[in-house]
């Protein structure tokens, strides 16, 4: 991701802040910090049409229209 938005490096997250922000977002911290590998199987099994068959090409993606988002609403 930070390859995506042209960010050369990352920050470490001390756990005051990762706490801070899973307290902000609602959002549990060990979801925060942990990966996990999921699958759509469902959808795979109903072979839904995925625009994008991976991770970097879908961050792309978004990451592009909400550049464009950005312009248009200055």
């Amino acid at each position: 991701l930070r390859q995506i938005v042209g960010a050369k490096f990352g920050l470490p997250a001390p756990k005051w802040a990762i706490e801070l922000s899973s307290y902000i977002t609602g959002i549990d911290s060990e979801l925060m910090l942990k990966s996990r590998y999921a699958t759509p199987q469902v959808l795979i099994d109903n072979q839904f049409p995925f625009q994008y068959s991976n991770w970097l090409e879908t961050a792309q993606d978004l990451y592009s229209k909400w550049e464009k988002s950005k312009k248009h609403t200055k």
